[in-house]
């Protein structure tokens, strides 16, 4: 939905909503800049605004970075029980699982490979021209995991996208898989995903392995770790492999500045090209 731009989601959700609706904001925001095989400034989101009322209420969402790579969101939902329903422009339930460890550290590098993890549905919008995914989605807990489901249709375009996927907590350890099929020429092609991370102190480790068939990409497989200081940064490796020989090497390290400000910096250093670098100011809230 490029239709709708940063400025406008941060303009329609300070409007002023029912007495009695709950609002809420939950994602980033980051501002910096990236250097290396392109130079460039970024306004980079991750988040959802929204305000309920009872069981009914609306969303406006966005993931990318104000010009051509990103994607927003807009829908209604509805909560019967433990089910979230949502209808209109929903985040893909494959892109709800598993994400990769990338974008949280080098938000705008992770962008320009965005398929190698996302859904065909994000990826399509972002590098697709008049692609425009609608459709509706399922969310909800069981024990200690977390379920989703979604459909989305591309409108003038024979693409259907079906996603699904699973999370489970036991103890220090979690994982999560998803797989999406994808029906667009008269062939159906999967995008599937499995990640499972470890919490150990004050480390973290996590194994992603990614098989973006649908969205015509190589295999690839991610092995990252964080270490944190208490009240001090985290600093992340990641390793990634991909079908073909090509690797890349990422550092990042992310400094608090106060209870919601962040400095993040990270360089990367594929096997086959000069290295980038990234610095931003990250608002979390």
């Amino acid at each position: 939905m490029r239709c709708f731009s940063l400025a406008m989601i941060a303009t329609l959700s300070l409007s002023t909503p029912p007495a009695q609706a709950d609002r809420f904001a939950d994602g980033v925001i980051a501002l910096g800049g990236l250097s290396g095989g392109t130079d460039e400034g970024f306004a980079f989101g991750d988040f959802t605004l929204g305000a309920t009322y009872g069981p009914w209420g609306a969303e406006l969402g966005m993931f990318g970075v104000v010009g051509r790579l990103h994607e927003t969101y807009a829908n209604l939902t509805f909560q019967a029980g433990d089910i979230e329903t949502r209808l209109g422009f929903p985040r893909p339930a494959y892109d709800l699982v598993a994400p990769s460890a990338l974008t949280a550290v080098m938000p705008r590098q992770a962008l320009n490979d965005i398929g190698l993890s996302r859904s065909r549905a994000t990826y399509g919008t972002m590098f697709e021209s008049d692609f425009l995914p609608y459709g509706a989605s399922l969310a909800s807990n069981f024990g200690t995991g977390r379920a989703y489901a979604s459909l989305h249709g591309v409108p003038n375009q024979d693409v259907t996208i079906a996603g699904f996927g699973l999370t489970q907590h036991r103890g220090e350890f979690s994982f999560a898989v998803a797989a999406e099929a994808v029906a667009e020429n008269d062939a159906i092609t999967w995008n599937t995903k499995a990640q499972a991370t470890a919490e150990v102190g004050d480390y973290s480790y996590g194994l992603g392995l990614f098989n973006p068939a649908a969205n015509g990409l190589p295999r690839m497989a991610e092995v990252f770790a964080t270490r944190r200081w208490t009240q001090g940064p985290t600093a992340t490796v990641i390793l990634r492999q991909r079908e073909g020989g090509q690797t890349d090497l990422t550092l990042g390290v992310t400094t608090p500045l106060s209870d919601r400000f962040d400095l993040q910096l990270a360089t990367q250093k594929p096997n086959d090209d000069r290295p980038s670098y990234s610095a931003a100011i990250a608002l979390t809230f």
